[in-house]
């Protein structure tokens, strides 16, 4: 399957490109009316800073190519090993969800219950802004620094 014919048959897509490819991984799919495109990259350039801050993210520029989807920015504050297990001594992680669209974001929220996250909604899709920064602490601590990757944010409430 080429990447313009992933939204073909798929509700939910995952976009899970190098943060500073966004715009060339989604600007040709097609079929992707109404369909949600959870994006879980961060703006990550040389030396791993961020190319992007707070005056626009990867998110809100995905949804500029992609405007008739349904982006959720989520995903982004954790590494691959706490997607299969996101927990930290029996705690559930937090993850936390930004999107425009209000039944995107309770979708994404209903499976990351169920995969066994503890997701909280933040806010409207510019809030990635915030999200995209955010996740260089868990880059620095863990990726540059070697802190062990079972780690994770527990937002109490």
């Amino acid at each position: 399957m080429e990447t313009k014919d992933i939204a073909i048959n798929n509700d939910l897509i995952i976009l899970a490109a190098p943060g500073n490819a966004v715009e060339s991984a989604v600007k040709n799919i097609i079929e992707i009316d109404g369909k949600i495109v959870i994006d879980l990259t961060n703006p990550i350039g040389e030396g791993l800073k961020l190319t992007r801050g707070t005056t626009t993210s990867n998110a809100e520029e995905i949804q500029k190519i992609i405007p008739t989807a349904k982006i959720v920015k989520t995903l982004n504050t954790v590494g691959l090993e706490k997607m299969i297990d996101p927990t930290v001594n029996g705690e559930k992680i937090t993850m936390l969800i930004a999107g425009d669209h209000e039944d995107a974001n309770l979708k994404v929220s209903q499976l990351f219950e169920e995969i066994g996250f503890d997701p909280s909604i933040v806010g409207k899709l510019y809030f990635s802004r915030y999200l995209e920064p955010f996740a260089m602490i868990w880059i620095e601590v863990v990726r540059v620094q070697g802190m062990n990757p079972n780690t994770g944010i527990k937002w109490m409430r």
